[in-house]
């Protein structure tokens, strides 16, 4: 009645919140709708196999040589590095009244919203330049352990567990609404990603810890982007731009690239592509989604990890929209919801849906549609 029946969003509130989403998930229909008309109206690419829309950007002569550069990552990272560095300090020393919370603002505001975008049109190349792990990268040259991680915990059943966690604390303790709580996030961050590094081989932490990194390798799959072994019979011209005489230089990712069908452990830092034998790779410009569409990779981690997410996205959207608020400030209250809506709530769907189908499956004599 104030304001005429018009809703005004007032900063840092949930329905200015809800605005920048709209406005990010906007920008990515948008760009979605593009890539599609594009990729529709683009006849078939020169050198890609017969019945496949795509475009080997490797065999581009200047586009190819900069991405085989062996310093293109670091034209990423440097400058983030920087970034991130600075956004730590002014969130540590600089009061909010004076721009201390440019800290949060950038980050909860643009830079999460953005990263959606980011990943729909790039896939998992914020993880090539993210700072956290470049700092990794080159701390582990100077003083890394190399040692490998147990082969039970090599899978996605750490980032499912510690996204809850870290989600349960973050939403707890509104650590985005704290310019000071945002920055010792991010330095908490760094420390844990550099002591990974320190101690275990390559991008441990990116591949079975950090639950960002595997939020983005399955949204990742529904980029344009593909990054596939080329078979013996395709034309090689784009090797051209390959380096002759090169040190073969490991996965970060723990990756094994020539049996790679998917883009889900591939942030395109381009290593593989740079080893100096072997039929070499394409980077392909394709139809969204098709790493999805094409990989028969499932595994029930990954599965879960989704499960995840969803019941993260629906508890966060619960307390954005102020359901009971009042008795969530207590603990335990706060905790029994937060499972409720994260964990039981999802996983109940799922096993219902599965039982289901599979009730379908065999009632006509196919067994159960569903398999992970």
């Amino acid at each position: 009645g104030t304001h005429g029946g018009q809703v005004i969003p007032i900063p840092g509130t949930a329905v200015d919140d809800l605005g920048r989403y709209r406005l990010a998930l906007a920008f990515a229909i948008a760009a979605l709708a593009l890539i599609l008309v594009v990729a529709i109206r683009r006849p078939r690419a020169i050198g890609s196999p017969p019945g496949q829309v795509a475009l080997d950007v490797l065999a581009l002569p200047w586009i190819g040589r900069i991405l085989l550069w062996r310093r293109f990552a670091l034209l990423l990272q440097v400058p983030v590095v920087i970034l991130f560095a600075g956004l730590i300090i002014v969130g540590l020393v600089v009061a909010p009244l004076r721009g201390g919370n440019l800290t949060s603002s950038f980050t909860w505001s643009l830079w999460w919203p953005s990263l959606a975008l980011l990943t729909l049109l790039g896939g998992r190349i914020w993880c090539l330049a993210c700072p956290p792990a470049a700092l990794g990268d080159w701390i582990q040259r100077l003083v890394g352990l190399q040692r490998r991680l147990p082969r039970a915990l090599q899978n996605a059943w750490l980032q499912v567990g510690i996204l809850l966690g870290v989600t349960w604390a973050f939403t707890y303790w509104d650590i985005a609404a704290s310019a000071r709580a945002t920055a010792l996030f991010l330095l908490g961050f760094t420390v844990v990603a550099v002591g990974c590094a320190i101690g275990f081989e390559r991008r441990m932490f990116c591949r079975y810890l950090c639950p960002i990194s595997g939020m983005l390798g399955l949204f990742g799959m529904l980029s344009p982007w593909r990054l596939r072994a080329r078979s013996q019979d395709e034309n090689t011209g784009s090797q051209e731009v390959r380096p002759s005489a090169v040190q073969a230089e490991p996965c970060p990712l723990l990756e094994h690239p020539y049996r790679m069908d998917r883009n889900v452990n591939c942030h395109y830092c381009l290593a593989c592509v740079r080893w100096p034998r072997g039929p070499g790779f394409r980077l392909d410009l394709t139809w969204p989604g098709t790493s999805l569409v094409r990989s028969q990779v499932r595994h029930a981690d990954e599965a879960a990890l989704i499960l995840a997410l969803y019941g993260v996205a629906l508890f966060q959207t619960l307390v954005m929209f102020g359901f009971a608020d009042g008795w969530l400030q207590s603990l335990r209250p706060y905790t029994v919801t937060f499972l409720a809506a994260s964990v039981l709530f999802p996983g109940g769907a799922y096993a219902l849906i599965s039982r289901l189908s599979s009730r379908a499956g065999n009632s006509d004599g196919c067994g159960p549609r569903w398999r992970i």
